[in-house]
């Protein structure tokens, strides 16, 4: 059995703060209160997904997130990303490096050279194209 249609919640916010709060955020969040803005004012979900490039299924969950937390439920949050492998001494250690190679006995850095470096003195395993980042 198909799930029953969400319909976002008018009592949660009107058009012109939705209007305030997509000028403020990032790009998604701007898309996010443009679907609630658009299903607000009477469009259907197909021309909405169509006119936004989104799927059903993103406008579904925006328009849950919106019901359960008002225009706070549509700004995008920084979402976790990989952990770092090195700490933040060592990054400090290493801009100084890059910055005064003569601490380590060179007088220039080649990225592949600093590639060796790191993983010798640090044991760090990294990829030479990160390092090159």
């Amino acid at each position: 059995m198909a799930r029953p249609l969400l319909i976002p919640n008018p009592e949660n916010a009107t058009i012109e703060e939705l209007k305030q709060v997509s000028r403020v955020g990032s790009n998604e969040t701007a898309t996010r209160c443009s679907a609630i803005q658009m299903l607000l004012a009477g469009a259907n979900r197909d021309l909405v997904c169509n006119a936004l490039l989104v799927t059903k299924r993103a406008l579904r969950k925006w328009i849950n997130r919106f019901n359960h937390c008002g225009v706070d439920g549509l700004i995008v949050k920084k979402r976790p990303g990989r952990m770092t492998i090195i700490s933040d001494q060592q990054a400090m250690e290493l801009t100084d490096l890059i910055d005064q190679p003569q601490h380590a006995q060179r007088t220039f850095w080649t990225a592949k050279a600093f590639h060796g470096y790191i993983r010798k003195q640090y044991q760090i395993q990294c990829s030479y194209e990160t390092v090159v980042r």
